[in-house]
């Protein structure tokens, strides 16, 4: 089975605890992933923090384009 996230919270700054399926969980730091102009608008905190994925469930109010966030599903 491929591992799917089933919940993801924002922590602080640019880390964000994301659950798999498997029940893992891991803290992913995404600052070093905000390169280019696409992900200008992302190096914002607050708006970063009002992260959603690109799954069919929209979770928050801006998308990373990235499938990893997402507050509930």
């Amino acid at each position: 089975m491929l591992p799917s996230v089933t919940k993801a919270k924002y922590v602080r700054d640019f880390l964000i605890e994301v659950k798999f399926n498997d029940g893992t969980k891991k803290l992913i730091d995404f600052e070093s992933w905000l390169t280019g102009p696409i992900f200008r608008p992302l190096k914002s905190k607050a708006y970063f923090k009002q992260f959603f994925g690109s799954s069919p469930s929209r979770v928050g109010e801006n998308s990373m384009k990235k499938g990893l966030g997402t507050r509930e599903i």
